[in-house]
């Protein structure tokens, strides 16, 4: 069966074709608020707003409070700001404007395979399975976002050691460069919530001041006393 794409924006024959040959079903909404309803009918593979806009912003952050986790690509402007205000939405990459439809099939592919490894992970009293994408603790369980998933599992293979942000984005974002932007933050501050009993004070996933996050199994008060020391 074809992959749903739900693309938002103006498109033509040829963008319809290359996505056809890779046996890709492009859907096409107008605008963001078309691409609201079309959402509400069915939650696409994918998605790609061809331009960035104030109310595309809106739309994607609404998506993804309302637990949207799909791959969501904007075509944005050569600036700084607009690439740092759809990563801030929720938008899991861009594209220069203007791209091809190569280009975006391309990018999509890249970020539809990425996937944390299927293992499990212990912070304190919750256990973290990648493979379901889930957080199971004394709360019930709580469902992880792919990209909260991937921030966690990066994190977590460097278990108790700080990460610089700028290797979270080029690692899990996928930037070669450092960019200016809140969406790591943001992407944490919701993993936290998930992940602590606390989120306001974080005793697992914590903030390295200058540097980035690490990622803590056992805080130190939770730490087991050192073995006695033999007579």
């Amino acid at each position: 069966m074809d992959q749903a794409v739900l693309w938002v924006g103006d498109v033509d024959a040829q963008v319809r074709s290359a996505f056809a040959a890779h046996a890709l079903r492009l859907d096409v909404s107008a605008c963001a608020l078309t691409a609201q309803q079309a959402m509400q009918r069915a939650e696409p593979a994918f998605v790609i707003f061809a331009r960035w806009s104030q109310r595309c912003a809106r739309v994607i952050a609404q998506w993804r409070q309302a637990g949207r986790d799909m791959p969501v690509l904007v075509g944005v402007q050569p600036d700084v700001a607009q690439c740092r205000a759809a990563l801030d939405a929720g938008a899991t990459d861009y594209l220069l404007r203007p791209f091809s439809a190569d280009a975006a099939i391309t990018r999509m592919r890249t970020h539809t395979t990425r996937r944390p490894a299927p293992v499990r992970l212990l912070l304190g009293e919750r256990t973290i399975d990648f493979e379901q994408r889930a957080v199971t603790g004394p709360a019930g369980t709580q469902v992880l976002t792919e990209l909260e998933a991937r921030l966690l599992g990066f994190l977590g293979a460097a278990l108790d050691t700080p990460v610089r942000t700028e290797t979270i984005l080029r690692q899990v974002w996928g930037y070669p460069t450092a960019l200016p932007t809140r969406a790591v933050a943001n992407t944490v501050m919701r993993l936290r919530r998930k992940l602590e009993a606390d989120p306001r004070q974080p005793r697992h996933l914590l903030t390295v001041r200058g540097v980035g996050y690490r990622l803590v199994a056992a805080p130190a008060r939770d730490a087991p006393p050192p073995a006695p020391r033999p007579h």
